[in-house]
């Protein structure tokens, strides 16, 4: 099993309980955390997610697994699972690299 530190932090800290009362939906979320947690968290997280999703346990097991990480996103069903992880972990990369992309001029005056 892959170190879930991040993404126990993810799953526990932003899709808590009461995710759906701070975000409109869990891309927001993801962006939430990015903004607190800052790319190389995200980036770890991404690749949890990804080994996760790529693991050898059943639908029941995996969800089951990210329950106990403190996730109480419901995806529709045990089987929805693999696939959400895979676009948490692609969501995280996009916007993670978003967060990298600009980088202000340190020789530039301010505006």
């Amino acid at each position: 099993m892959p170190d879930n530190e991040q993404l126990s932090h993810l799953f526990g800290a932003y899709f808590h309980q009461d995710w759906t009362l701070d975000a409109p939906s869990w891309k927001h979320v993801v962006r939430q955390y990015l903004k607190d947690e800052g790319s190389a968290a995200g980036d770890l997280a991404a690749d949890a997610a990804f080994t996760l999703a790529d693991s050898a346990l059943s639908d029941q097991d995996l969800a089951a697994h990210i329950a106990k990480l403190g996730c109480y996103y419901w995806p529709g069903g045990t089987q929805a699972f693999r696939p959400w992880l895979k676009s948490l972990a692609l969501e995280l990369r996009i916007h993670s690299a978003a967060n990298n992309s600009f980088k202000p001029n340190p020789l530039r005056g301010s505006a």
